[in-house]
């Protein structure tokens, strides 16, 4: 390795009176936490909208299936909840699920835009969902069920409690960063607004010195057409030859 510096190398930053001049530093996209709540979001509202079409479907099925496998249904029928009812609840349970996807799909399109309204909104709906599994989560515990059902809950909890908190989380950054979002967006549509001016003024300077250079223009000659030469002279004829009988000339016939 050489032992010089190398030539490529930033000259150090110096803080004059608290402003950082420092040319070298990357650009940070305002916008970089509300595209990743929109992802996030649509990952969500994918996972979400699965399993409650499933739900639905099921519920939907439940008289066919009673009538395949009656033996399946009597254990529930003994515990109190009738067929009716489950079919009920599935059914609606798929509802409210496809609802809470869709929603959640559409404020991602939303968030994305750097918005305050559709994020806060997205951070109460999630908040919500999180609250759901928490409740869910403490009902496992409470609940006498097999291990292997209570260790598979509660992994699927976590999970989505792991993801709603890193959502929560990019939300909050989103609201954050709103107010740089929307004077980034003033200074385009300012920026585009000269611009738009610039152009009107090109064309009409442009038009107006394509009228004036049309104004100077000498008026056509009679004869001719707009924007037609006029003839030029007519040729100068050739000079006549000598005159073979002159005086003097070399060439001429002797006597």
């Amino acid at each position: 390795m050489s032992q010089y510096p190398s030539p490529y190398t930033p000259p150090p930053t110096q803080n004059y009176g608290g402003y950082d001049f420092n040319y070298y530093q990357p650009v940070q996209d305002p916008l970089a936490p509300a595209k990743k709540a929109s992802i996030m979001l649509y990952v969500l509202g994918a996972l979400v909208l699965l399993p409650s079409a499933c739900c639905g479907v099921v519920g939907l099925m439940v008289p066919a299936m009673i009538a395949q496998q009656p033996a399946a249904f009597s254990e529930l029928s003994a515990s109190g909840m009738s067929p009716e009812v489950a079919q009920t609840v599935l059914i609606a349970g798929g509802v409210v699920g496809l609802l809470i996807a869709i929603v959640m799909i559409v404020l991602g399109r939303f968030v994305r835009r750097g918005t305050v309204a559709p994020a806060v909104t997205a951070i109460i709906l999630v908040g919500l969902i999180g609250l759901y599994l928490l409740i869910n989560a403490v009902g496992l515990l409470v609940m006498k069920m097999p291990p292997a059902q209570v260790v598979m809950g509660m992994a699927v909890t976590i999970l989505g409690l792991v993801l709603i908190g890193l959502l929560i989380l990019w939300l909050i950054q989103a609201v954050m960063a709103a107010p740089r979002v929307a004077q980034m967006t003033n200074q385009y549509q300012q920026q585009m607004w000269q611009y738009q001016q610039q152009q009107q003024m090109y064309q009409q300077a442009y038009a107006a010195q394509r009228q004036q250079q049309f104004q100077q223009q000498p008026p056509p000659m009679p004869g001719t057409a707009p924007g037609q030469l006029p003839p030029g002279p007519p040729p100068v004829p050739p000079p006549a030859p000598p005159n073979s009988g002159s005086p003097g000339d070399p060439n001429a016939p002797s006597a």
